[in-house]
């Protein structure tokens, strides 16, 4: 009989997940990077596409190598997973990603929530990493709303966003409900990026201002606190002191 047989079942289970999560703990960082180096290849090819066949096939590689790291660290924390389906369930973003090429981009913050900065802390540590993990899928959603934009209008006839700096610059009037108008989608697939990002922008920056009203209250409402506890300690010393001097007479 081997060891692991006489470890009873719970137990075991409870020890693959938690190796699961020192597997994703210890690949968290390297695949950020991997997740970073992806997205900036990805985009590279798509927006400048007059780059030499050289550079192409270097960047086509970079895209292919990460997506098939990608597929691999997902396999590997799916095979060390107890069960399996929990697993899938708890991490069906990750696994849809890997067929959704649009997605793509926002396992940067899937790997980025696992690093150790991002694990621990009171409430309000909560609210900073929230704040920033939607922050950076802010800016991922904005530039890739962006991104389509500019594939789908650029080529278009009547179009006026006809390159990716046009195209940021919509998406961040749009997202922040500017909406300078200098910059317009005349196709389907663009005015529906836009609806989008309208639709978005409003919760997305309700949201962060929640979150900081919130964070702000907090921090005068324990200052508030500590200032009335502060007080009447010096209140009684005063008086301890007073008595001290009436004595001394």
């Amino acid at each position: 009989m081997t060891p692991s047989a006489t470890i009873p079942h719970p137990d075991r289970a409870a020890a693959r997940w938690r190796a699961l999560e020192r597997w994703e703990q210890l690949t968290a960082l390297p695949m950020f990077f991997v997740a970073v180096a992806f997205f900036a290849a990805s985009s590279i090819l798509l927006i400048d596409v007059q780059l030499p066949t050289d550079a192409q096939g270097q960047l086509t590689t970079v895209v292919s190598v990460s997506w098939m790291l990608f597929i691999a660290e997902f396999v590997v924390r799916l095979l060390i997973s107890p069960a399996k389906l929990t697993f899938v369930r708890s991490r069906w973003f990750d696994l849809l990603s890997l067929f959704v090429v649009i997605l793509r981009p926002f396992l940067i913050v899937t790997y980025l929530w696992r690093l150790p900065f991002f694990r621990g802390g009171g409430a309000r540590a909560k609210r900073t990493r929230n704040v920033l993990a939607v922050s950076i899928a802010s800016l991922l959603y904005v530039y890739t709303a962006s991104l389509g934009v500019y594939l789908v209008e650029h080529n278009t006839s009547g179009a006026n966003i006809l390159s990716m700096g046009d195209a940021l610059w919509w998406g961040f009037t749009t997202i922040t409900t500017v909406g300078y108008g200098d910059f317009t989608p005349v196709t389907i697939a663009g005015r529906a990026l836009a609806v989008s990002l309208m639709v978005s922008g409003v919760l997305i920056v309700g949201f962060v201002s929640a979150t900081i009203m919130s964070a702000i209250r907090e921090d005068a409402h324990t200052i508030a606190a500590k200032l009335t506890a502060k007080v009447p300690g010096e209140a009684e010393a005063t008086a301890q002191g007073q008595g001290q001097g009436q004595a001394g007479r």
